[in-house]
């Protein structure tokens, strides 16, 4: 019989959980929750009355092959440092997805790239709402341009959402670091929370502060588009939280807040509204012309559009893919495909300047 199966690991967690109940109304009986918890697990499978199977597997140890003898993909919704479980999948031709938003990580996996094109199999990174849908967004608004010379993602991130435990700890571990990147064929340091851009988010939330942040889709893009520079910037809905980070930031504050009890306050707090909204700035050159180029995504419940975004890929992974080695989403897909299955749950507009 041909492998069927399909693992989401870190699946009984917040992201997990959707990602699972979408995959599972399309395979039924081939999905898997799997994490370290066997009580969590089958948990949450009672929940979906066993349509989604538990599964017990630690990816920081070694996974027995026989666990992976009928897995065709597996899903990652944990943040990871090693690619040893990665490249274990790929090496015995299970295609991998990951929706990771470290760089640090995914430049990793991609080093993998000549292993796993020897293997048969597919590794599909950026995936999600950013990186992920920004990328395809930046993909966009550069295709429309003969030459672009610059792209801006700004993020803003509504704290009356329901983020996960893990995505709340990363995003704070990320405040606290600064990050290199590459600007124009030279690398320079960037200070997270420090030197604002300005954005308009529209009449309702108006004009925002935000500030440079290590998403992954920064880096990648400067690979998987013809374009010399790209940022990122993140803000909340709550300017008084945006402008807190930013301070305690500056004054060397930010080091000392404990990642547990920093955490455990985000996942508390009510001040927002439960919305996010993505706004991608290109500028270039069109029909000799300079131009600036804008869209905006708006929506509620970042992690609903995260696990859709993460659904069409896996289905394109598990039915459609023909193509072996390591991709990000923009290479193997187009806006207006992904757009279809997430358009129901955002608003989408494109304007030009």
């Amino acid at each position: 019989m041909g492998k069927k199966d399909i693992i989401v690991i870190g699946g009984y967690g917040h992201v997990g959980k959707l990602i699972c109940r979408q995959l599972a109304d399309y395979y039924p009986g081939n999905v898997y929750a799997a994490g370290r918890s066997q009580e969590k697990a089958e948990r949450f499978s009672a929940s979906t009355n066993s349509k989604i199977k538990p599964i017990v597997l630690d990816i920081n140890q070694e996974v027995p092959a026989n666990r992976l003898a009928t897995v065709k993909l597996v899903i990652v919704c944990l943040e990871q440092e090693s690619v040893t479980f990665a490249a274990s999948c790929l090496e015995s031709g299970i295609d991998y997805i990951d929706i990771s938003a470290s760089y640090s990580f995914l430049q990793k996996v991609e080093e993998l790239q000549q292993s796993v094109i020897q293997s048969n199999a597919a590794a599909l990174l950026s995936v999600g709402l950013n990186p992920g849908v920004t990328n395809l967004l930046a993909k966009s608004v550069s295709e429309k341009m003969d030459t672009t010379e610059s792209v801006d993602i700004f993020l803003m991130l509504g704290l009356g959402d329901t983020h996960g435990h893990a995505a709340i700890e990363w995003t704070i571990q990320q405040a606290k670091t600064d990050f290199h990147k590459w600007e124009n064929g030279q690398q320079v340091l960037k200070r997270s929370f420090v030197g604002k851009q300005t954005a308009y988010f529209g009449k309702k939330l108006g004009w925002r502060n935000a500030y440079p942040f290590n998403f992954a889709d920064q880096h990648v893009l400067l690979n998987t588009i013809n374009v010399d520079q790209v940022s990122t910037y993140l803000c909340f809905d709550s300017r008084l939280a945006t402008s807190s980070f930013s301070i305690m930031k500056k004054l060397g504050l930010i080091r000392f807040l404990p990642d547990k009890l920093t955490t455990a306050i985000f996942k508390r707090i009510s001040i927002g509204e439960p919305m996010f909204h993505v706004k991608v700035r290109g500028k270039g050159i069109k029909d000799g012309k300079e131009i600036i180029l804008e869209t905006d995504l708006s929506g509620q419940e970042e992690a609903k559009i995260t696990a859709y975004v993460t659904t069409w890929a896996a289905r394109f992974l598990y039915e459609q893919n023909t193509r072996k080695g390591v991709f990000h989403l923009e290479e193997i897909a187009d806006w207006s495909s992904v757009y279809e299955a997430i358009k129901t749950d955002i608003v989408w507009e494109i304007s030009r300047d």
